[in-house]
Parts: C-alpha cells; structure tokens; sequence
C-alpha cells in the first residue's frame, strides 16, 4: 500500500543505528491520528540490545507527525505493529 510505504520511508530516515548489522529483531506497535501524529507507541518485542530498541522507538518518534493516512483507510492505521531489522537500513 501506497500511505504504508511512505510512512515506512519517512520512519527509516530518522533512523539511525552503527552497531552491527546483526540479527537483532524490535517490533513495536503504535497508532496514527487524522492528522498523522503518532500515538501510544511501545515495545512488544524486544530485540535484547536495548541500544537498538532505543534507536527505534526514537526514529519513530522523530517521524511524528507523518503524513496523514487516506481518509479510507484511517481505521487500518489506528494500530500498526512494524519489525525492523538492521538490513532493513540499506547500505
């Protein structure tokens, strides 16, 4: 989906990790207001770096407010869970 893409590409600029490009693993879930603010985000699993849960949970944050979602599809975004990887980067 198109909003999914972009709301994935505005979060993974603010990220930013320089440890290993390991398999670590951190999903957290959160929700997106009208207006693209980003609510209620949280750790459901943890990655067991807490460096790199942090890094996450702050590129998330950073992203705050994204984009509005599609007025169709606002019910699909009040909760997104999102896994990020270390290849998930690029380079």
């Amino acid at each position: 989906m198109v909003y999914r893409n972009q709301m994935l590409r505005v979060i993974r600029d603010r990220w930013t990790w320089v440890g290993p490009r390991s398999d670590l693993e951190v999903t957290v879930r959160f929700g997106i207001r009208e207006n693209g603010q980003i609510v209620g985000l949280r750790i459901i699993r943890l990655s067991g770096d807490p460096s790199y849960d942090d890094s996450v949970l702050r590129a998330v944050a950073k992203a705050s407010p994204l984009p509005p979602p599609p007025e169709n599809y606002r019910k699909e975004f009040m909760d997104v869970e999102l896994t990020f990887r270390p290849k998930d980067l690029g380079g």
